[in-house]
């Protein structure tokens, strides 16, 4: 592909705000700290290295997570996760506006709570404030981010890009297939774990695009993005819902979506070389509840709130089991390291930040009784009542455990 020069040139400013929010979060990794211990070198490096158009991706990490299932991550090089960030600032105020507003993955001011919110407002005007049955068609499609066309989705992205210097990089990126020189990570027996079919390195060249970068999660948006549209407009179902592959279509009547399936298959095939996954692909009343996203969705015939949104079981042990890691620590050592140290605030509040993000995610569910009983049983035993009054006096992260229904 031939990129015409322009003078346009990469500023440092730019290269070290894509760097901050980089760093958001990563800040206590190895990879950050060697970054960060000569950051104005790596930075101008960078900087120079675009402008001269010299810069090619280094060599990524492919290490596996098992929760919650088996999935194989693709780690980039920390410098290259700063110029992922430098297209996506470009690329994202270009497409957003083009998005769905039906689609929550990887989107501000949407996610799993949006989601769920507005799948609530749907079954309430589709259901006439619950006094009908409303009937849920969830699709899936296979192995999604591994048989992504790579050609097509570098060709979407650059439709409306017009700023050479960032054609250039999006090119590189999407030209440089990190399976030919890469580096395993982590237990290699968790990588025998993941499927053939949802394994990266079984599938072609130009076929995937790997799970973990920040071009992936955005690009993966854009890629369905023209069947959001076509659903919407061409078969204009009563309600639609999706969640990067994870895609739900709602009516008053089971009749309303037969062949509305072989519609969107057709269309997927056609336009992004893709397939469903068919042991994924449901129709059933919402009245005989449907997991998605991990909750556990009910019809319920009431007026305000006919859809009863429960957390899974998988979440509700997975609170349990964040909780016994809490009861198992040594606080007193964690407070106070020797007699004449000082109280610690910040020290409880990141221990507490898996806790408190694990409620945060089921806090809008129908679960009170659940994280009531869990809290009190670590909260008031005896060996923790001094550390339940400091805890439930304190103003910091532990807010969210307060009891909020």
């Amino acid at each position: 592909m031939i990129f015409l020069k322009s003078r346009w040139q990469l500023k440092f400013a730019e290269v070290l705000k894509a760097y901050q929010k980089s760093a958001k979060g990563k800040r206590r990794s190895l990879n950050c700290a060697k970054f960060e211990s000569q950051l104005g070198l790596e930075l101008t490096k960078l900087c120079n290295e675009v402008n001269n158009r010299s810069y090619r991706p280094s060599i990524s990490r492919c290490f596996a997570v098992l929760n919650p299932k088996p999935r194989e991550i693709w780690a980039a090089h920390y410098r290259d996760r700063v110029i992922h960030h430098i297209i996506v600032s470009h690329v994202e105020p270009i497409f957003e506006r083009s998005f769905s507003s039906k689609s929550f993955a990887c989107r501000r001011g949407k996610g799993h709570h949006a989601c769920m919110m507005d799948l609530k407002r749907q079954v309430r005007k589709i259901s006439r404030g619950g006094r009908s049955t409303v009937w849920a068609l969830k699709l899936d499609i296979e192995s999604f981010f591994v048989t992504i066309d790579l050609m097509i989705l570098k060709n979407l992205m650059l439709e409306k890009v017009k700023c050479p210097e960032i054609r250039w990089l999006i090119d590189q990126n999407f030209s440089t297939d990190p399976r030919q020189f890469f580096k395993y990570s982590g237990w290699r027996e968790h990588l025998e774990k993941v499927p053939k079919s949802k394994s990266w390195l079984s599938y072609p060249e130009n076929q995937g695009i790997p799970i973990g970068n920040l071009t992936s999660q955005f690009g993966a948006n854009l890629y369905l993005n023209a069947l959001d549209h076509f659903i919407e407009r061409e078969l204009k179902p009563e309600g639609y819902l999706r969640y990067m592959d994870d895609i739900l279509v709602l009516a008053s009547s089971k009749e309303s979506l037969y062949g509305l399936e072989q519609k969107w298959i057709l269309g997927l095939w056609k336009k992004r070389n893709q397939k469903l996954n068919r042991a994924k692909t449901y129709l059933v009343p919402l009245t005989s509840s449907l997991d998605y996203l991990g909750f556990e969705v009910k019809q319920v015939f009431e007026p305000k709130d006919p859809l009863m949104i429960l957390p899974s079981k998988k979440k509700k042990f997975t609170l349990v089991k964040d909780f016994r890691k809490l009861n198992d620590w040594n606080w007193n050592k964690m407070f106070f390291p020797h007699e004449l140290a000082f109280f610690d605030k910040g020290a409880h509040r990141t221990k507490l930040s898996s806790v408190n993000s694990r409620l945060g995610m089921i806090k809008n569910t129908k679960s009170f009784i659940h994280r009531k009983i869990t809290m009190e049983k670590f909260l008031l035993g005896q060996q923790n009542e001094k550390l339940a009054r400091m805890l439930l006096k304190s103003k910091g992260h532990f807010n969210s455990l307060k009891y909020d229904g």
